[in-house]
C-alpha cells in the first residue's frame, strides 16, 4: 500500500528535487511564521522550523507523510535571506565573496496517525 507524501513547502526547488526521485506527493504550503526568536541560534532555528511545518501540515492530513523542511545560511553574523530576484541574489553572492558562511539544514518527517497523534 503506497502512503500519501506531503511536501510541507510552498518552495518550487524543493518539490523539484522530489520529482527528480520520482516520488508521487502532494504539495501543501504550511503559511507559518518563518521569523526567528531572540536569540535564537541559526541551526536549532532551522531544525525547529522544519518540524513546524511538517507539525502544521499533519494535523488536517490523517494517515499521510508529511515531508518539512529549512534551510538557514548565515554569513558576516547576517542571516542570509531570500532574494527575490537575479539582480539581489547576485549582490548577495558579491557579499559572501571571500567570506567563510554557514548553511544549517533541517528536514523533518511526521506522521498524523489519528488519535495516537503526531
Amino acid at each position: 500500500m503506497n502512503e500519501r507524501i506531503i511536501l510541507a513547502s510552498s518552495s518550487e526547488y524543493k518539490a523539484a528535487a522530489l520529482r527528480k526521485l520520482k516520488i508521487d506527493f502532494e504539495q501543501i504550503d504550511p503559511n507559518i511564521n518563518e521569523a526567528l526568536r531572540d536569540g535564537e541560534h541559526p541551526r536549532e532555528a532551522c531544525q525547529r522550523l522544519a518540524l513546524l511545518k511538517a507539525k502544521t501540515v499533519a494535523e488536517n492530513n490523517h494517515g499521510a507523510v508529511i515531508i518539512g523542511t529549512d534551510q538557514i545560511g548565515i554569513c558576516k553574523q547576517n542571516i542570509l535571506a531570500k532574494t527575490g530576484n537575479t539582480q539581489r541574489a547576485v549582490a548577495q553572492i558579491h557579499s559572501m565573496n571571500g567570506e567563510l558562511c554557514h548553511f544549517f539544514t533541517a528536514i523533518a518527517v511526521v506522521k498524523n496517525n489519528g488519535a495516537s497523534g503526531i
